[in-house]
């Protein structure tokens, strides 16, 4: 008999458990614990009684559509952004395309403080585009816009990177028969790679919803962070000879009152 049978059910080759080494379980199992005791931990820390009171007050209330709001939004930008730009690195050149995954990859590895300092820089009042956006009488600082530019500026790059990749599996020879049996790029684009592209794409936007909302989890850069290092050291000096001048006074009166 090729394969036995348990409880009605044939053993195949994929029923296999495989052969990796039993001594791999350990480092396994301290990996599991170190991602699932700290949320363990958290959830310990939170009182039985006042769950239902916080969830549901108005407050929570309030927080969670913002969040699922922009969310949706930033999603639906990823998707229009996203799609166009996995495809230009899929299709472009080796050199082209290494360099523009890299650049797309930034995001990734920045902190989410340098993200947002980043573009504050660049949608701030005295920033790139914010100078010019304020004179327009466009404000996007601290507003529900720039919370969904930042949850896209996050997860933008988990798409065009997993799209990417599964188009440049497929490779382009679809393409290439569509264009020889007289198919235009229009015709290419929507019969024949936005359905490749679409397994993969529905694949990540579940991610791109879930990992946006942790862009707005980091506080935003006040002006005390943003202010020149000069300007600090400044008022840091000026602040200390206003003490120093202090002491100086208190000692005088002192030994007036003494004398």
């Amino acid at each position: 008999m090729s394969g036995g049978r348990a409880g009605g059910h044939r053993w195949t080759r994929r029923d296999a458990p495989g052969y990796v080494p039993r001594v791999l379980l350990v480092p396994a199992v301290v990996g599991l614990a170190l991602l699932v005791v700290p949320l363990v931990a958290l959830v310990g820390r939170v009182d039985p009684a006042t769950v239902w009171a916080d969830v549901t007050s108005p407050e929570a209330g309030a927080a969670l559509a913002l969040s699922l709001q922009t969310a949706l939004a930033a999603t639906a930008a990823c998707i229009v952004l996203g799609v166009p730009l996995a495809l230009t690195i899929a299709r472009a050149g080796a050199r082209g395309a290494a360099v523009l995954r890299a650049v797309v990859t930034v995001p990734l590895v920045l902190p989410p403080m340098v993200g947002g300092v980043a573009l504050l820089f660049l949608f701030g009042r005295t920033g790139w585009l914010g100078a010019m956006l304020g004179e327009a009488g466009i404000r996007i600082p601290f507003t529900t816009t720039a919370v969904v530019i930042a949850q896209t500026f996050v997860a933008l790059p988990f798409l065009v990177l997993a799209l990417e990749g599964a188009l440049r599996a497929t490779g382009a020879g679809y393409e290439q028969t569509a264009a020889a049996l007289g198919a235009g790029r229009w015709r290419i684009l929507f019969r024949v790679t936005l359905p490749l592209a679409a397994p993969p794409a529905s694949s990540q936007e579940p991610c791109c919803a879930s990992r946006a909302p942790s862009a707005s989890s980091a506080p935003p850069p006040s002006s005390r962070a943003t202010r020149p290092a000069s300007r600090r050291r400044c008022r840091w000096r000026s602040t200390r000879r206003s003490t120093v001048r202090g002491c100086r006074r208190e000692r005088l009166s002192r030994c007036r009152s003494c004398c």
